[in-house]
């Protein structure tokens, strides 16, 4: 079997992570794999080194141009992008500048499916108007009620043979808003490689303080989706209660992080609350760690949960649909309600009740991620398209 991916970038995320880990174990179980690498970039490091990549060349490299390709040329090609940026503007809508740009795009290979891994109309677009192979498929990776600007470009998804959702709830999201693709989709988790995430939980120590009850959070700093800001109101809340046995870690970054410092500096909770930074292996942190907190308003899945459990640290995240594929409330973690009140319950909890704190962390200490289980979903879709 030969599978071509189609990525519009390789910026480092819970995608390209999940990217990686699915091409990764189609190549370990002989799947031919080849990414159309529309970045132009060397793929990440991780990747297996059978996968190839294809670079699209000519005027296809320009399919984003933006003003930031004029200002970094220099001379004629300055001119010649200005011209070509002109006669984007002209063209104006996204598939008549697509048509024009790809217009020779060919391949050697004809796949036996095609994937547009990102939603996005540039992925779609190439996975349902080129003919690369014989299935065509697009992956989702969003929470729909969540995300802008879809219905400019959804209906890419009447052409597409399946559609990939990454959970369960995804997929009846996606079914319900869209009725024609009941049948059409199906689930693929985003996938973790065991091996990677245990041997880089011993790399580096966090030095937390082990007197402390030592929460982490790992998330982009972002207030609308992950609600980052929830964490000092939370905190405080602990606090008025007479908790000062613990501390709250954040490591990432992200366009709220001043403002979130702004709010930790006026409550005074600097003593309580760290910031460690983005950092590429957050394992350490994870596994080191008495509790780990999810505050996000809604993820399509949670890697970062499952990432922790595998680290074997407790969970607590307020609810949303997805969450119940990953935790079990009561046994690996606590689902709590999805608010400051709810996840403040939650996390007192944990910190107060020894005996629901030691059961859950026994249970956790026993979980198993299944490595096969992505494989088996991806062949089972293939076997059904």
């Amino acid at each position: 079997m030969k599978v071509l991916f189609i990525v519009s970038d390789f910026d480092m995320g819970g995608i390209t992570s999940s990217l990686r880990n699915l091409t990764n174990k189609l190549v370990e179980k002989n799947v031919e794999v080849e990414i159309l690498n529309l970045p132009n970039k060397l793929l990440p490091q991780g990747f297996h080194g059978k996968i190839k990549l294809l670079e699209v060349c000519g005027l296809a490299r320009f399919w984003n141009l933006g003003i930031e390709h004029v200002k970094q040329a220099k001379g004629l090609k300055k001119i010649k992008l200005l011209l070509l940026g002109f006669l984007k503007k002209l063209l104006n809508k996204k598939e008549a500048w697509f048509n024009f740009i790809f217009r020779n795009l060919q391949l050697s290979t004809y796949y036996d499916a095609v994937v547009g891994f990102r939603q996005s109309p540039i992925c779609y677009y190439l996975t349902t108007r080129k003919d690369f192979g014989k299935k065509k498929i697009g992956f989702w990776h969003g929470d729909i009620d969540y995300m802008k600007g879809v219905s400019s470009w959804d209906y890419y998804l009447k052409e597409l043979d399946v559609l990939a959702c990454v959970s369960n709830a995804i997929r009846d999201q996606m079914i319900e808003k869209y009725p024609h693709l009941q049948g059409k989709a199906y689930t693929i988790y985003n996938g973790f490689d065991l091996i990677e995430i245990k041997q880089k939980q011993q790399v580096s120590n966090p030095c937390y303080c082990n007197s402390m009850f030592n929460i982490v959070t790992v998330s982009r700093l972002e207030f609308e989706l992950k609600q980052v800001q929830r964490i000092p109101y939370i905190c405080e809340k602990l606090l008025e209660q007479g908790i000062t046995n613990f501390c709250w870690h954040i490591v990432g970054d992200g366009p709220d992080f001043s403002r979130l410092q702004t709010i930790i500096e006026e409550k005074s909770l600097k003593n309580y609350i760290i910031f460690h930074g983005a950092k590429s292996n957050p394992y350490p942190y994870m596994c080191q760690a008495d509790l780990f907190v999810l505050t996000s308003a809604t993820e399509s899945y949670g890697m970062v949960l499952v990432e922790a459990l595998i680290c074997k640290t407790p969970v607590v995240a307020g609810g949303y649909p997805a969450l119940k594929e990953i935790v079990e409330d009561g046994k690996t973690g606590i689902v709590a309600e999805n608010s400051i009140e709810g996840i403040y319950k939650a996390v007192y909890r944990m910190l107060t009740d020894k005996a629901l704190y030691n059961e859950i962390k026994k249970n956790v200490i026993q979980y198993q991620y299944d490595e096969q289980m992505v494989y088996k979903q991806f062949m089972e879709m293939m076997e059904n398209a």
